[in-house]
């Protein structure tokens, strides 16, 4: 492995490159991709995840929990002395998952709050939410208004909220067997990784979303300490990546996925084929 210079563009090993190409060809070459049925499609993965990652115990911890899609989910799976927490920095989107909760509102615990990559001493950060689509919101800017680079009347509020690092996060509630994490906030998901120790003390399966604003070094750097961890990474439809085909961009869609490298083999088949089944039905 030879770390990029100054304009390095990551290239994947070619077996790789063609054995992944070869599989997104279908959904790159179709009306689906990207479509509000491929979004749902990526719902059903987490499910998927941390339906398996919760059969033996555990806490699930969702940072960016939105309007509570998977909280729903999550309420209605755990078990009893299993906790589900979730976070999200815009209040708007918690009010409207402690409705979708219903009667499970109570299983779950809310949190307003930002997680922020690295330790502060500031107790608020500036968040920026978009005034056109109240779902989307991020520490980074660019994130909200690129969004809307083509439309006239787009604009971006920003509001201080309170903030604090996924490890004091996780000090604080003493969520200290966690067996799932979701992290999907907006383009800071890879550097959340990076600054957390924690996290990873109880090694849960981690979901997270990849942002190609996070840049190669973050990327690449993200891929080294979670393999340093004893981590195996897998893209969305549980194709194994190696560090090439995990930091580039054309090769890795959106959701990307960590799994304890001391998972059987046999599970791992599992989970892979219940993921491709799904996008097949779905893309077809």
């Amino acid at each position: 492995y030879t770390p990029p210079g100054r304009g390095f563009t990551p290239r994947p090993t070619p077996r790789a490159a063609r054995e992944l190409e070869g599989i997104y060809r279908g959904y790159l070459g179709s009306s689906y991709w990207w479509s509000e049925q491929f979004m749902l499609t990526l719902h059903g993965v987490c499910e998927k995840l941390f339906s398996y990652a919760l059969r033996s115990g555990g806490s699930a911890l969702d940072l960016g929990c939105n309007r509570g899609v998977h909280l729903v989910e999550l309420a209605n799976f755990a078990g009893p002395n299993q906790r589900v927490v979730g976070v999200d920095a815009n209040i708007a989107m918690l009010d409207m998952a402690r409705e979708a909760l219903g009667p499970n509102a109570d299983r779950v615990e809310l949190v307003h709050l930002a997680v922020v990559p690295t330790f502060s001493s500031k107790e608020t950060v500036t968040f920026y939410v978009s005034d056109e689509w109240i779902e989307l919101g991020s520490l980074d800017r660019r994130n909200v208004s690129s969004k809307f680079d083509n439309e006239q009347n787009s604009s971006v509020m920003s509001i201080e909220v309170p903030c604090m690092t996924v490890d004091q996060l996780i000090a604080r509630m003493r969520l200290d067997n966690l067996s799932f994490v979701k992290i999907d906030v907006e383009g800071v998901d890879l550097a959340i990784i990076l600054g957390a120790s924690r996290l990873f003390e109880s090694k849960p399966i981690l979901y997270f979303e990849y942002s190609r604003t996070q840049g190669y070094s973050t990327t690449a750097q993200s891929y080294e300490k979670l393999a340093r961890l004893g981590y195996r990474l897998f893209d969305c439809f549980m194709n194994e990546l190696d560090r090439w085909t995990f930091v580039h961009p054309a090769l890795c869609p959106i959701d990307r996925i960590a799994i304890p490298a001391y998972t059987p083999d046999s599970d791992i088949a599992f989970l892979r084929r219940e993921l491709t089944s799904m996008f097949a039905n779905e893309v077809h």
